[in-house]
């Protein structure tokens, strides 16, 4: 009936349009039970608008296709990937749809796609960054969180710089020849399995050597690592953890192993 009275008293395609969307679009509480994944984050808004660009017509279809990202935003493969997928699922509630800008879109894409590829997983076309335009009328962020570019895997050695790699040493609480039986991703972490084949600095337990850590933000290039190689692994103790800090195969440090002493340290 309401929707009847729209038609009756406004005349016009355009007015017709409108009493239709406030028909059809409402707008639903951004809480831990309907989209737990935006709930606290600081996106400058409480209320989402349902239907979203998705087409999901409720705050459960919300929440579990949100769920379906838990793993990835749980990478840390892009600071703002949380903002990016908020603007897609619990957009903003306002006269019409906000979409994400097209650059939100292709840093965070650009970032967390290797990562996804790792996985045998593509980026979605239903996140096609191409349909997100770039304008005034689109979310956006200002002032971008620099993206890290360090990465704990050596893909090549051979051109290390001995100094670099006696620092890297000697900042570290152990150093070992090792081979990696096991990798796995797990709550923001590239994990190993490790067996120590001689211990150089600062020897591991064996539970300690089962649960090696790489924040996955770091762990770009370690693709390589595989239970055919060794390698020399640096890492440092926090807490109950052992991060690696540096990792490069075995046979490009062989010819610099004489040349790095744990008593040059002292000196450092």
């Amino acid at each position: 009936m309401d929707f009847l009275r729209c038609l009756l008293l406004l005349a016009g395609v355009f007015h017709v349009a409108l009493c239709y969307r406030t028909r059809s679009h409402h707008c639903v509480d951004i809480t831990s039970n309907t989209a737990p994944l935006c709930a606290n984050l600081s996106l400058g808004y409480d209320k989402m608008m349902l239907p979203n660009f998705l087409r999901h017509d409720t705050a459960m279809e919300v929440r579990r296709e949100l769920a379906q990202w838990s793993p990835l935003v749980g990478s840390g493969c892009h600071p703002y990937l949380k903002h990016f997928l908020c603007s897609v699922f619990a957009p903003v509630c306002m006269l019409e749809l906000i979409p994400p800008c097209r650059s939100l879109c292709s840093m965070v894409q650009n970032s967390c796609e290797p990562l996804m590829r790792r996985h045998n997983y593509t980026w979605p076309s239903m996140l096609d960054c191409r349909k997100y335009p770039e304008n005034s009328m689109c979310v956006k962020i200002e002032t971008p969180t620099p993206i890290p570019t360090t990465t704990v895997c050596e893909e090549d050695g051979s051109n290390v710089p001995l100094d670099e790699l006696q620092k890297k040493f000697c900042d570290s609480d152990f150093a070992m020849r090792a081979r990696v039986s096991e990798k796995k991703m797990k709550d923001g972490y590239l994990i190993l399995k490790a067996t120590a084949i001689k211990s150089l600095k600062g020897s591991l337990k064996r539970d300690q050597l089962q649960r090696l850590r790489i924040p996955n933000m770091e762990s770009r290039n370690c693709g390589y690592v595989n239970k055919r190689k060794q390698f020399l692994i640096l890492g440092t103790k926090r807490g109950r953890r052992m991060i690696v800090t540096y990792l490069m195969k075995w046979k490009d440090f062989r010819n610099m192993r004489r040349k790095i002493k744990e008593k040059a340290c002292r000196k450092m």
